[in-house]
């Protein structure tokens, strides 16, 4: 499974979760929830892409954290019905965060990290 299809995988269930489990995160439907996930792992795709190496994988995490915060923040005035308030955005992003962690560390013992990440496979 490529770096990217976990990523995807990883962000939508865990911004699924996420809205089951805080009420400050609320998505109306499982497509924006879909939407969210989908635009949170493509973000950090590239963004790991661009930074993700050997040494860096708390820097990419942090930057990982932050992008999340944004998107999942800014996320209701984009989609009809979604509620997100800041402190729902920085629980999101944390649980996405540690799955992040994860992802870059896999990413870079497998020798996946860097530009390659961008590929399929």
């Amino acid at each position: 499974m490529s770096g990217f299809a976990v990523k995807l995988l990883a962000s939508v269930v865990i911004v699924y979760i996420s809205a089951l489990l805080f009420d400050e995160v609320f998505y109306p439907t499982a497509a924006s929830i879909f939407v969210v996930g989908a635009v949170v792992a493509l973000i950090g795709q590239a963004t790991d892409g661009l930074l993700l190496r050997n040494g860096t994988l708390w820097l990419a995490t942090a930057l990982d954290f932050a992008v999340a915060t944004v998107v999942l923040y800014i996320s209701p005035s984009l989609l009809e019905g979604a509620s997100v308030t800041f402190i729902g955005a920085l629980y999101a992003a944390s649980f996405l965060a540690i799955a992040e962690y994860a992802i870059h560390r896999w990413l870079i013992t497998t020798g996946r990290a860097g530009t390659d990440t961008m590929k399929a496979g």
